[in-house]
Formats: structure tokens, C-alpha cells, sequence
């Protein structure tokens, strides 16, 4: 659960940082 739970994080920052350079 803690493993899946920081994999998610690691995902979720990638997501934001394309997000936040796509705009």
C-alpha cells in the first residue's frame, strides 16, 4: 500500500510538472 501510494506520487508530480509546461 505505502509502495503503490508513493508510486502514484512519483506519477502524479510527472503529470503536474507536463501540465504545468504545457501551459
Amino acid at each position: 500500500m505505502r509502495f503503490e501510494g508513493s508510486l502514484l506520487h512519483e506519477i502524479d508530480m510527472e503529470i503536474n510538472s507536463v501540465f504545468i509546461s504545457g501551459k
